[in-house]
């Protein structure tokens, strides 16, 4: 008996998996187009789009209107070519030395360590390149999630549009960030102006 051929949709979904593996792809590479991988694998746009589909809902892509589809950087892949979730968290704080953010940092280790989790820290200096530069390693480092305090308030604050669709959760510390997306952690001093 002959050996079982894959649909399309799961040939395009297991190159781009191995690509990622291979290191043909790496996080936040922009992929090729459903096109390209329509003719690659004489594929239809529908067969191409539901290879996408799966493989974001999978958190192994994600996609950004108008711009393409990206390599993710929060999963690590099994075997399987399943997308599994990470276990490290990555915290940006913009000093160590204040016990208010000490305070935050224990306790959301705390949390990571009950659930198994690990914590991973970055202190940025109240610089806004910086924080920029420990980002871009937590997601490299493929991080499950990012919890940042940052720098500056808006409008100073445009980089952090940047990841609005990294495909992770993102949560911000004492800021409201209207139009960024991510949820907010606000202290009773946020409301009192």
């Amino acid at each position: 008996m002959g050996a079982k051929v894959l649909p399309k949709y799961e040939q395009i979904k297991k190159h781009i998996v191995q690509g990622i593996r291979d290191g043909l792809y790496h996080p936040h590479d922009l992929l090729p187009s459903e096109a390209d991988f329509g003719r690659q694998f004489s594929a239809s746009r529908a067969t191409v789009r539901r290879s996408l589909t799966e493989l974001a809902l999978q958190g192994v892509i994600y996609q950004v209107q108008g711009k393409g589809t990206f390599v993710a950087g929060a999963k690590d892949l099994s075997d399987s070519g399943v997308a599994q979730e990470t276990t490290k968290i990555g915290i940006v704080i913009p000093y160590t030395s204040d016990y208010f953010l000490g305070k935050i940092v224990a306790g959301v280790e705390g949390y990571a360590t009950k659930h198994g989790l690990s914590l991973v820290i970055a202190h940025s200096d109240h610089d806004q390149k910086t924080e920029e530069e420990r980002i871009e390693r937590f997601l490299l480092d493929g991080v499950g999630g990012i919890i940042l305090f940052t720098a500056d308030c808006p409008p100073a604050n445009k980089h952090l549009d940047t990841y609005r669709n990294i495909g992770i959760p993102l949560v911000y510390i004492d800021r409201d960030i209207p139009g960024l997306g991510g949820d907010a952690v606000l202290g009773e001093d946020f409301e009192a102006g």
